[in-house]
């Protein structure tokens, strides 16, 4: 009885610290492009704003996108900048981060990319700085995806964004691709946001994205016949094979890691179910950056054990242990790399490349109503009840199974008591399948 007590007292606990820790969101800037080109600006030409005849089927939303030359490719030798109206970046308190979002569709020649740029007034020299890149160049193709910066670092000042196209194709640059249909953006946006994490993609990208296209977040008509659990699962191109010679992050948001270990002695590690099937050179990465307060700024990617490569035909659980970034804010990614198309041809053709579900770190991304053992489409006293008869449980096998082993390591403990802890409370469950032994 002892030992129900304290497992519940821990489960409400640190459900009314999860409570505490509630989201916010205020959107600083917004353009979707219907209304026109509006307080944009185009230094160089190229860009255009409406309803694409060339390029992608349709907007990512409405009928109105930015592009480069909308009906057809753009050209050679060009470079252009589409620059927005000067934006206030409000300042920011404790965890609350300034993020800018859109939606991308790209298809650039060899030797063409973009950038996405940043610049900041001045006000005692009344000028705009130098333009600053956010992260690297985009290239090859890429279809409607969603990329997020963090442009938390700018806090405070008044910015301009620009996405940049730049393009070598036609000149004295030899081994040239000829021109493509270039850049196309959608549903631009600045908020400032404190944590809103979710792992289980249900409800979209929420504050996921993609820093150079390809992944997508949806239900799959190519690769796995379904996503793990429920509707929604993120993948390398959801309705066909990955694009040659392209590499692209699927990037969280930040994560705030536990400086010590919890109240059982778990280690912080992340937890993530995915199907794959990659062509002979190309595979993926799980990976983590940093973040430094002092210069405001996210390390270079750090690789989390082995690349995936090859293929596996089941969905299935991984882990990596995120011990040595305890008390950091990190963020995690799924890097995808393809090579497919280079060296000679000696490479097979891409695949259907990587699918991700059910992301977990405990305390942090939620999946609801695992836990929700009687089905009764919320997670109660009565499941804890039911979890307390399998507490304790060891050497949990396929001959010896024990029903509340939801992280699969052989025992019933901690580990699962956090699912557990993540999912109580919950009261509009989804009933996904009961774990089978």
């Amino acid at each position: 009885m002892m030992r129900a007590n304290l497992i519940l007292e821990l489960v409400f606990s640190s459900f009314l610290i999860a409570f505490s820790q509630a989201t916010l969101s205020i959107q600083i800037f917004s353009e979707d492009f219907e209304s026109g080109l509006g307080g944009w600006n185009i230094d160089q030409g190229v860009w255009e704003v409406g309803t694409p005849s060339a390029g992608p089927a349709a907007c990512n939303e409405g009928t109105a996108c930015a592009g480069t030359v909308l009906g057809g490719d753009y050209p050679g030798d060009t470079d252009s900048r589409l620059i927005s109206p000067p934006i206030q970046l409000p300042a920011v308190n404790d965890n609350e981060r300034v993020f800018l979002s859109f939606w991308q569709w790209f298809s650039y020649a060899s030797c063409d990319q973009g950038f996405v740029q940043v610049s900041t007034w001045d006000s005692n020299t009344n000028t705009w700085s130098d333009w600053t890149n956010l992260n690297g160049p985009l290239a090859n193709t890429s279809p409607w995806s969603k990329r997020m910066d963090d442009i938390t670092s700018f806090a405070g000042q008044i910015v301009r964004i620009a996405f940049y196209h730049t393009a070598r194709t036609g000149g004295s640059f030899h081994g040239c691709d000829p021109s493509s249909t270039g850049w196309y953006i959608d549903d631009v946006s600045m908020d400032k946001e404190a944590p809103n994490f979710t792992g289980d993609f249900e409800l979209g990208w929420k504050q996921w994205s993609a820093d150079r296209g390809v992944w997508q977040v949806g239900t799959p008509t190519a690769g796995p016949d379904a996503c793990h659990n429920g509707n929604g699962c993120v993948g390398t191109v959801l309705d066909g094979d990955y694009p040659g010679d392209t590499d692209s992050r699927l990037i969280s948001p930040p994560i705030q890691l536990q400086s010590n270990v919890d109240i059982f002695r778990q280690e912080p590690s992340l937890r993530f179910w995915h199907w794959f099937s990659y062509a002979s050179c190309d595979q993926g990465f799980v990976q983590v950056s940093t973040w430094d307060a002092q210069t405001e700024t996210w390390s270079d990617w750090t690789n989390l054990g082995s690349p995936i490569a090859g293929s596996s035909p089941l969905w299935t659980s991984q882990r990596r242990d995120l011990s040595s970034f305890a008390g950091q804010i990190v963020r995690v990614a799924f890097y995808h790399t393809a090579q497919t198309g280079g060296f000679g041809g000696h490479c097979n053709p891409s695949s259907t490349g990587w699918y991700i579900d059910d992301v977990r770190l405990p305390g942090v991304f939620l999946q609801p109503c695992e836990f929700d053992f009687d089905n009764d489409g919320d997670v109660d006293g009565s499941d804890l009840n039911r979890f307390n008869l399998h507490f304790g449980a060891t050497n949990c096998s396929t001959d010896n199974f024990c029903y509340a082993d939801y992280d699969r390591d052989g025992d019933v403990d901690g580990s699962d008591l956090i699912i557990l802890n993540e999912d109580f409370g919950e009261n509009a469950c989804y009933a996904p399948a009961a774990p089978q032994p």
